[in-house]
């Protein structure tokens, strides 16, 4: 069968939300920080501008998908849209050595998504699926709004507004790094499980997602496929038995054998029967997500404790982000233009 064939043949859910699979741990810290007073709000301002600017870089170093330019991946990015129920977001690929791809964006309609151009020559189609997939999990959860900001925090400096002599600025950020900083962790974390589910719900090929999964892991096409998947398996059982798995705590991702054993679980469960494949019977949403939740070493106390450290914070914030509205609000009368009408500006007729 060609790929353009197993494109067309791959099943489009009659509905589809990210409810139906996303990892629940995720969604209750996604519900946790879209609570904070004001949130989405403030990241959609700070996002707003730097994002032209990013698509503006994008669209002078990269190369934008198109039916003209790179069809064959913009054939998997309209399928991939088709059945995860999305609009299609551009999809731009960027030279880079390195195999990665990752989403800029806060909805839907104003996202892209950045492929490298070391994945995009390694990656066969089916696992170039699942990556598109993945990627637009994050927009169909609305992950992106908040990653957008973790983004655009790392690359462009905007931590350097606490240098500003704003009032609470400084402060606040003070308070909220140290409690925040490992919740958030979690977090992203657990929307790389819910995305990883959206993959493979666009792609359909357990397989071929998990090889995509492997060729990250060593970053070379021919490594990729000579993997065995008992013997990492194995890995990740030695994993789990090591102190040091605790040093994810502080990582954005989960490890990759942990996540290649996610992804088979969720290939057996009744939601991805009742979505995709068809198969009836399987663990149900919440058992499905109590095996992961062991595979993750995601347990119930670390999650407690994200959850309370996420709580302070947002008591803080929604107290802080007053204070940062008063302290813009009067840095901007000192820049404000005089409004005495009765004065022509110098060298105005």
């Amino acid at each position: 069968m060609s790929d353009d064939a197993w494109l067309e043949s791959l099943k489009v859910p009659a509905s589809l939300s990210s409810v139906d699979y996303e990892y629940s741990a995720d969604r209750r810290a996604l519900e946790a920080v879209k609570a904070v007073p004001g949130a989405s709000a403030l990241c959609a301002k700070l996002t707003a501008f730097a994002l032209e600017g990013h698509k503006a870089e994008l669209l002078g170093r990269a190369v934008k998908v198109s039916a003209k330019q790179f069809p064959e991946i913009d054939r998997l990015r309209l399928k991939a849209a088709e059945v995860l129920g999305i609009s299609a977001p551009p999809v731009f690929v960027l030279e880079a050595p390195v195999l990665n791809a990752f989403t800029l964006g806060p909805d839907a309609e104003n996202s892209f998504i950045i492929l490298t151009r070391a994945l995009v020559q390694e990656a066969k189609p089916r696992e170039l699926l699942y990556v598109i997939g993945h990627e637009m999990g994050h927009v169909k959860s609305r992950h992106s709004l908040y990653i957008t900001v973790a983004v655009l925090l790392a690359n462009t400096g905007l931590f350097a507004a606490g240098a500003l002599a704003v009032p609470g600025v400084r402060q606040l950020l003070a308070l909220l790094k140290p409690a925040l900083e490992v919740a958030l962790f979690g977090w992203l974390r657990r929307a790389e499980i819910s995305c990883d589910r959206a993959g493979l719900i666009a792609s359909q090929d357990l397989p071929g997602a998990q090889r995509a999964l492997l060729l990250l892991a060593c970053g070379s096409r021919d490594l990729a496929d000579r993997i065995d998947l008992e013997e990492y398996e194995k890995q990740r059982q030695e994993l789990s038995e090591s102190v040091g798995k605790w040093r994810q705590l502080f990582q954005t991702h989960p490890h990759l054998p942990k996540r290649v054993k996610a992804l088979e679980l969720f290939a057996g469960s009744a939601p991805y029967g009742r979505l995709v494949s068809g198969a009836a019977g399987g663990p149900d949403l919440a058992s499905l997500d109590a095996e992961c939740a062991k595979v993750l070493d995601d347990f119930e106390g670390a999650k407690a404790a994200a959850g309370s450290a996420l709580d302070w914070g947002r008591k803080v914030l929604g107290a802080g982000l007053g204070a940062v509205a008063d302290g813009l609000a009067a840095a901007s009368e000192t820049v404000k233009p005089s409004e005495d009408k009765g004065k022509k500006p110098r060298g105005q007729a």
